[in-house]
């Protein structure tokens, strides 16, 4: 993540408008709109910054059969433009998308076949597939070694410990619902899941792959980030539109805040949180120092994911 001291613009994927749009962070203006692929849902960096890649799912929604999407569109972040499209051949459906910390490759989910992807970013081609042996892996979470990742299975009630490092199966762990979110803790003992249907935050134990916290949050948590040292949680709530601030020493909800009509996609850049409401075609700028409402960014239809640049 970039210096909050220098990140002046943040990128955002209208996942309805089949673009990415960029934008000043302090005043919200609009400064660039780039075509994508169609109904991007999920975006990363490249190590160095200088690329952003966009996972391009085809589909309004996961519930839907079609085979959707098959390519990442590759963003010139400083030049604002799609410089390339990596074609992902038989793989279909790319949502979640994260970069390796260890190689700098690139690990996302597809729905068909369900897997786990590894993408190389330098010869911009697939590397390797993994299967999940679950339904509609959403999101996931890639350790810091990259020998394990962890996959939020929208179709499956159920997140999987996929291992990358071909040392042993899937373990499908029930968590209920429909899980859509997921993050590790930064000691990587913990991996936090959201269930939609179900109004949990589910916690499960990486050495037992074991639940063993359950947080109920009303309002259908949809993204979660973790942050102060794994003290506190947050969560977009897309069915009631808003955040959810969790204590995860006390696993007590301490904060509601009001963000807009189906609150899903979260940016964290220092003191603020960036979070988007699809449904009002905004993004909404909050400093958590305060918790306080600091700007909000009119954008192009139904916009999700947020980066910094």
């Amino acid at each position: 993540m970039a210096s909050a001291a220098l990140a002046q613009t943040v990128i955002i994927g209208h996942k309805w408008s089949d673009s990415a749009g960029w934008y000043d962070a302090k005043t919200g203006k609009q400064l660039a709109v780039v075509p994508v692929g169609v109904r991007p849902h999920e975006m990363v960096w490249s190590a160095d910054h200088k690329f952003a890649y966009v996972t391009n799912y085809g589909l309004n929604t996961w519930t839907q059969t079609e085979p959707g999407g098959n390519t990442i569109s590759v963003l010139d972040a400083a030049g604002r433009r799609e410089v390339a499209k990596i074609d992902l051949g038989e793989n279909h459906r790319p949502h979640g998308i994260e970069r390796g910390h260890r190689t700098g490759r690139l690990f996302l989910t597809v729905d068909l076949p369900a897997s786990v992807l590894i993408v190389d970013p330098v010869k911009r081609a697939v590397a390797g597939r993994v299967a999940v042996e679950q339904k509609a892996p959403h999101m996931l979470a890639v350790t810091r070694n990259e020998s394990r990742a962890y996959t939020a299975n929208a179709g499956s009630a159920s997140v999987s410990m996929v291992p990358l490092d071909g040392k042993g199966k899937p373990v499908a762990i029930d968590v209920g619902g429909v899980p859509m979110g997921v993050e590790l803790t930064s000691d990587e003992r913990m991996v936090w899941a959201t269930t939609r249907s179900g109004n949990q935050l589910v916690g499960i134990d990486t050495r037992t792959n074991q639940v063993v916290h359950r947080i109920d949050v009303k309002g259908e948590p949809a993204r979660l980030r973790i942050l102060r040292n794994d003290s506190l949680l947050l969560t977009s709530l897309i069915g009631s539109g808003e955040l959810a601030v969790i204590d995860l020493k006390t696993r007590k909800e301490i904060r509601r805040l009001p963000v807009g009509k189906a609150a899903e996609g979260m940016l964290v850049s220092g003191q603020y949180l960036y979070i988007s409401a699809q449904g009002d075609n905004k993004v909404v700028k909050f400093d958590m120092n305060t918790w306080t409402r600091v700007l909000e960014i009119p954008t192009a239809d139904r916009p999700d994911p947020i980066l910094e640049f």
